[in-house]
């Protein structure tokens, strides 16, 4: 019934919507348009500092994957696949596949957040083999492990704070 319904709107935005790379040439030229118009900046500066900024975020971007691929490489190495068999085994229920999810994508975001995403997807996974269950409430169960990342041992904030040199800031009386 809801596949009947949604047909026409699929089609429709598969016809009229335009490729992403489209979004992408538009937003750059309205924020060059801006940049020189309001900031006053010249067409070289503004494409001098589109040049800079992309580089920079490549360099965070290959970071980033690579915390992603060393927390798959870690998540599915058969050991830790080992384990999380052996916890998948202890869920009896529904809501108990639900809350173990829940807690071992906690502990997982807590060691660190590339290893906690894919531990809490292969964990749901693995349940839904196991236990018949709503795989939409595991799946959303898996990533909300994500809520203690920040604060885990690969944590930004607790890193920052743990550099020497780098002292907190100070509070405002």
């Amino acid at each position: 019934m809801l596949k009947m319904i949604s047909k026409p709107a699929v089609k429709l935005v598969e016809r009229y919507l335009p490729d992403p790379y489209i979004f992408v040439l538009l937003l750059t030229l309205i924020a060059s348009v801006a940049a020189i118009a309001i900031e006053r900046q010249t067409p070289l500066a503004v494409l001098r500092f589109w040049g800079d900024g992309f580089w920079g975020l490549l360099t965070f971007s290959m970071q980033m994957l690579l915390v992603l691929v060393t927390g798959f490489m870690l998540a599915s190495s058969p050991p830790v696949k080992r384990i999380l068999q052996k916890i998948a085994g202890t869920a009896k229920s529904p809501g108990g596949a639900i809350i173990l999810v829940t807690l071992v994508s906690l502990a997982a975001s807590w060691i660190n957040w590339g290893f906690g995403l894919v531990v809490g997807a292969l964990f749901a996974k693995e349940l839904a083999r196991l236990i018949r269950v709503d795989y939409r409430l595991l799946v959303a169960s898996a990533y909300s492990g994500f809520v203690v990342w920040h604060g885990g041992l690969a944590g930004s904030i607790p890193l920052t704070i743990a550099t020497e040199g780098i002292s907190p800031p100070t509070r405002l009386a």
